[in-house]
C-alpha cells in the first residue's frame, strides 16, 4: 500500500525533475503496480486528536495504515513515526526482513 499523500510527495518530486506531463504519466504507472491505502475523514480526525502525533501529515500516513490494517510502515524518517503502534522500518531494513528472508525461503523450495 501506499497513500495519497505519499503519491502527492512523489509526484512534486517527479515534478519538479520533469514536466507535470511526464510526472502524471510515472504515478499512473506506479498506481498500476500498489494499492492506494483509504485517507478518509476518519484518517483526519484520528491525525487531529492524537495528542502524540505533532506532525498531521505523518498522522495521516499511520492512521491510513492503521485503517487499512498494515502490518509496518516503511520510511526513511524512522523517527517521526515514534508514537507509532505498528512496525516502522526503512526501505532497506524492510528488503532484509521482508524481502530478501522471503526470497532464500523460495530457492531452498
Amino acid at each position: 500500500f501506499t497513500s495519497p499523500v505519499c503519491l502527492a510527495i512523489a509526484f512534486y518530486f517527479a515534478e519538479k525533475k520533469h514536466k507535470a506531463i511526464l510526472a502524471k504519466k510515472k504515478i499512473s504507472l506506479l498506481c498500476e503496480y500498489i494499492k492506494i491505502a483509504d485517507a478518509n475523514k476518519s484518517t483526519v480526525q484520528q491525525s487531529l486528536k492524537n495528542t502524540a502525533v505533532h506532525d498531521f501529515e505523518d498522522g495521516l500516513e499511520y492512521y491510513s495504515a492503521i485503517e487499512n490494517k498494515c502490518d509496518c510502515i516503511i520510511t526513511e524518517d524512522i523517527e517521526d513515526f515514534y508514537f507509532s503502534k505498528i512496525e516502522v522500518l526503512n526501505s532497506e531494513s524492510f528488503f532484509e526482513k521482508y524481502l530478501l528472508n522471503c526470497s532464500d525461503k523460495t530457492k531452498k523450495k
